[in-house]
C-alpha cells in the first residue's frame, strides 16, 4: 500500500500519533545534523498506527458478537 493511501485512511489524530512516535524513536527531541541519515522511514509508523486501529476494531467486533451471540 502506498504512503499516500495510508495517509488517506488515517485520521488527524492517528497521523499525529505516528509522527510523534517517529520523532521520539528517531531523535528523542531535536535532530542533530548527522542523525538524518540514520532515521527510520515514517511509513513504518503509519503502518503501525493503522495496524493498532485495525486490531482495536477487530476486538470491538468480537466483543459485540460475544454479547449479541448473533455473529
Amino acid at each position: 500500500m502506498s504512503t499516500k493511501t495510508m495517509l488517506s485512511l488515517m485520521s488527524t489524530q492517528q497521523k499525529n500519533l505516528a509522527n510523534a512516535l517517529w520523532t521520539a524513536e528517531n531523535f528523542g527531541g531535536k535532530p542533530l545534523p548527522g542523525q538524518l541519515k540514520d532515521t527510520y522511514p515514517k511509513r513504518d509508523y503509519y503502518e503501525l498506527v493503522l495496524l493498532i486501529e485495525h486490531q482495536r476494531q477487530w476486538e470491538e467486533k468480537q466483543r459485540y458478537c460475544q454479547q449479541a451471540k448473533n455473529c
